[in-house]
């Protein structure tokens, strides 16, 4: 070896010795040999005693100055850990997803290890965790076994913090580019564990939205990068909890104002995703049927016919998503409008979302509220609820939030039906109408205000004269429309006082040119002159 040659060579890097007491390479074939699971063969069984071994071959490797060895032994260390790790890694990130955090590590056996990342940026390794080699990680690619081996916090936020944009064809790599990971050279390493995979495009979506949904220097997102996004669309519908989907409020029950604008993470991906065209709009709102009536997995497009008008088995799963993905890049046609307000009030079982979407749609308005007052009227929330008609008066408390025509509802009310505080509810929906007249009156002076301000100060500014030079005879000025560069000698004509000033200053000059003994009229000689 080179060290061994210049034992006292200055220009060692740090941390790498040349005057061990031992040969390093006889250690290190006796401790290869004591390894009984090593990664290589067959058996796979956590051995604490193995992990120590190769913590110390890892190190003396780091002393000779292998320090790519010594990442590769690190990580056969990480997969021995991951046999016991891997369920609460996975247990782990799915918690992380649903609270939008990174949240702490898992196991404090990652503590001693985390020098493995300071190894990897000051030597600039990143291109080795990329790298799968088939005899040595058979079980867990190395950026699983890097997380298994420093904990997830840790892990994680270094992974996210180097990803970069993946490799077009025929672009050089540059250093910047070698010390990153290419977002679908991660990706194909975390497919064959689809929960970390489902966090590592989660927390690309909410964290480096920059190279994953937000592209400043192109308008046609790269092909891996859509292709990403079909994967992450298709985890999120396959790792959904359908009890989180459950809703036990009643439809007389108006949410609060947080829980009415909460949406779902899938419902943000969506509305960042669908305009780059990775995802369809179509095969979202085929997959979400799908998922509603009960089918798991992609069956064909001979199970469409068949299965597109079949009884809906959870009617609150994914209903807000595929309402915007119709109301998006539906048809228009009456049938879907009558889907949408169906999803809002059976699946949402929500009013406001309901009312909001009717006074949104203008082209079917008039039918939609027909559709909803008569819903309402019919619904039955509760015991004896068709008698006091509690959703008839949420729908009104409703209706006069979003400033809808309160006369046509109460129109409709039926003779024979009850609403159990009508009166307080009509009183409060005029006063916030009249406050809202009020509100709108005051903006509208403010505005005029305004308006009146911004109108005198333009007009001040342009008042403002500009300086001119009332003393010179001419002033030139470049005429650009005619054909030769001529300039013109114009002669200022000032007004009233400029006049009088103007006189009084060219008097002033002539007084001058008197006191310098100049006579005025014609020059002659001194010769010609009468003395």
């Amino acid at each position: 070896q080179s060290l061994e040659m210049n034992p006292n060579s200055s220009s060692l890097p740090t941390g790498v010795s040349s005057d061990s007491l031992f040969n390093t390479s006889v250690v290190k074939t006796f401790l290869k040999c004591r390894l009984e699971d090593y990664p290589g063969h067959s058996s796979k069984s956590l051995n604490q005693m193995n992990i120590i071994v190769l913590d110390m071959i890892a190190e003396m490797e780091f002393m000779e100055g292998d320090f790519t060895k010594a990442l590769k032994t690190h990580l056969c260390i990480g997969e021995l850990l991951s046999v016991e790790l891997l369920p609460s890694i996975e247990e782990t990130v799915m918690k992380l997803v649903s609270q939008d955090n990174l949240g702490v590590d898992i196991d404090l056996k990652s503590e001693r290890h985390t020098h493995v990342l300071t190894l990897i940026r000051s030597h600039d390794l990143h291109r080795c965790l990329l790298r799968v080699d088939s005899t040595s990680y058979d079980i867990v690619p190395p950026i699983v076994s890097l997380m298994c081996l420093v904990g997830v916090k840790r892990g994680g936020q270094f992974i996210i913090d180097h990803c970069s944009l993946p490799k077009r064809k025929h672009q050089s790599s540059n250093d910047r580019q070698l010390a990153s990971f290419p977002i679908d050279l991660v990706a194909a390493q975390l497919k064959p564990f689809p929960k970390i995979l489902l966090w590592f495009l989660h927390t690309l979506l909410n964290k480096r939205k920059e190279i994953y949904v937000v592209f400043p220097n192109t308008a046609v997102p790269p092909k891996a990068v859509t292709d990403l996004h079909r994967i992450h669309f298709q985890l999120y519908i396959k790792l959904s909890n359908r009890d989180e989907n459950e809703i036990e409020r009643k439809l007389s029950e108006i949410p609060p104002f947080e829980e009415q604008n909460k949406e779902s993470h899938l419902m943000k991906f969506l509305k960042i995703a669908l305009p780059h065209g990775g995802v369809r709009s179509e095969d979202v709102r085929k997959t979400l049927e799908r998922r509603r009536i009960g089918i798991e997995e992609d069956g064909g497009d001979e199970l469409d016919n068949d299965n597109a008008q079949g009884e809906v088995k959870f009617p609150h799963l994914f209903a807000h998503e595929l309402a915007y993905v119709i109301e998006r890049s539906g048809t228009g046609t009456e049938d879907d409008a009558k889907v949408i307000l169906n999803l809002y009030l059976e699946g949402m079982v929500s009013l406001p979302h309901a009312v909001e979407y009717v006074m949104r749609d203008l082209l079917h308005s008039s039918m939609l509220w027909e559709t909803l007052i008569e819903y309402c009227l019919q619904a039955n929330d509760g015991e004896d609820d068709k008698s006091n008609g509690r959703i008839f008066g949420s729908l009104l408390e409703v209706s006069a939030r979003a400033g809808a025509d309160l006369a046509l509802l109460v129109s409709k009310i039926p003779t024979n039906l009850r609403i159990d505080g009508i009166r307080h509810r009509l009183v409060a929906a005029i006063s916030d109408y009249q406050m809202k007249v009020d509100i709108h009156k005051g903006v509208l002076d403010i505005l005029s205000k305004d308006k009146v301000a911004l109108l005198r100060e333009q007009c001040h500014r342009a008042r403002r004269g500009n300086r001119v030079d009332l003393f010179s005879e001419s002033q030139p000025i470049k005429v650009e429309n005619l054909k030769e560069d001529n300039e013109i000698k114009i002669v200022l004509k000032p007004w009233r006082e400029g006049k009088s000033r103007l006189a009084l200053k060219r008097k002033q000059r002539r007084d001058q040119h008197v006191g310098k003994d100049e006579c005025l009229g014609i020059n002659i000689p001194s010769s010609l002159e009468i003395r």
